[in-house]
């Protein structure tokens, strides 16, 4: 991008550009910063949210070990769990995206679609899994698990999803309170304006092109008007007094 100011002072032509370009600059660093600002703390009221659910999931499976005494899962069945829980917090983040760039006002954008294109994918999968009555421990058919275990494996997904959400907030929050503070520039300017050495307008050579040309065809025009009345002079002599008259008269 280019930027310049016309002016007959070289010095204040100079002087306005590059004021022209600090003003922007700080626009852009202004408008940065209330974003990272706005984002900060969309993220500090999902991250109290997050905590709620958190603390809920976590005394839901206390409560139900302490019911039901220990109770545990197999390791193939924890990371079956474990990889379901993935696949839902992986959709609770795109969600969390999707309403925070609802909250800033943007109803369309490429990055809006591809977010919501992955959420239709992620339901998608999930759709696939329970389809096929394994939402809970993939790949295992459910009615080799008593009641109690699948209970407790549904308890610890919710566990799970709770703590993966819950450390990717914190660290998207805390790289928006970087950005928040960040001051860094945000043009990066190749060329500071230095005062003109010569003249941008008017262009000489330019004029005196325009000026040729308009010479050139006024004189053509001269040319054929007085070739017309001379041909009419002899076809017209009554004609050509009337139009010789208001020739001379425009002259």
């Amino acid at each position: 991008m280019t930027i310049g100011y016309e002016d007959k002072s070289p010095d204040t032509s100079a002087m306005i550009t590059n004021e022209i370009v600090a003003l922007l600059d700080r626009t852009l660093q202004r408008v940065h910063t209330t974003t990272a600002r706005r984002t900060k703390k969309f993220l500090e009221n999902q991250i109290a949210k997050c905590e709620e659910e958190l603390a809920r999931a976590e005394q839901n499976l206390i409560d139900f070990q302490k019911k039901h005494r220990a109770i545990s899962l197999k390791d193939q069945a924890r990371v079956a769990v474990e990889n379901v829980a993935q696949l839902y917090a992986q959709l609770t983040l795109l969600e969390i995206q999707v309403n925070s760039m609802l909250n800033e006002g943007v109803s369309y954008s490429p990055e809006l679609d591809q977010l919501r294109a992955q959420s239709r994918e992620i339901r998608r999968k999930i759709s696939e899994i329970e389809t096929r009555g394994d939402s809970l421990l993939l790949g295992i058919p459910l009615d080799e698990y008593p009641d109690l275990v699948m209970e407790y494996a549904r308890l610890y997904r919710d566990l799970k999803v709770q703590e993966i959400v819950y450390e990717v907030l914190k660290q998207q929050y805390e790289q928006a309170k970087i950005e928040e503070q960040r001051s860094v520039p945000a043009l990066h300017i190749i060329t500071r304006a230095e005062p003109p050495q010569k003249k941008y307008r008017p262009k000489k050579a330019l004029m005196g092109v325009v000026t040729a040309i308009s010479v050139f065809l006024l004189t053509l025009v001269w040319v054929l008007v007085e070739g017309y009345l001379q041909k009419l002079k002899s076809v017209n002599p009554e004609r050509y007094r009337q139009i010789s008259a208001l020739w001379r008269f425009g002259k």
